[in-house]
């Protein structure tokens, strides 16, 4: 019983992984949609896009330690099959 637990904790894991995690891809992609050719539409500045490129990859910096933590899984993996 304890392995079909294990089994369903990490099926749910990897659905939920791979759905919030094309969420986050398909966000920053429209965030970059407002460069190149549509960057004329708005004004902003290289600090506005280095501020936001900071503030993204803090947060990733955030995840992996949340992710890692003491009493966690080490070996998290992302896969799209």
């Amino acid at each position: 019983m304890s392995e079909k637990t294990t089994t369903d904790k990490r099926a749910k894991f990897e659905e939920l992984a791979v759905a919030r995690t094309k969420r986050v891809i398909k966000g920053i992609r429209i965030l970059g949609g407002m460069g190149g050719k549509a960057r004329y539409n708005y004004e902003f500045s290289q600090a506005d896009v280095e501020k936001i490129a900071a503030t993204i990859r803090r947060e990733v910096d955030i995840l992996a330690e949340k992710m890692i933590a003491p009493g966690r899984q080490l070996d998290i993996e992302f896969d799209l099959k």
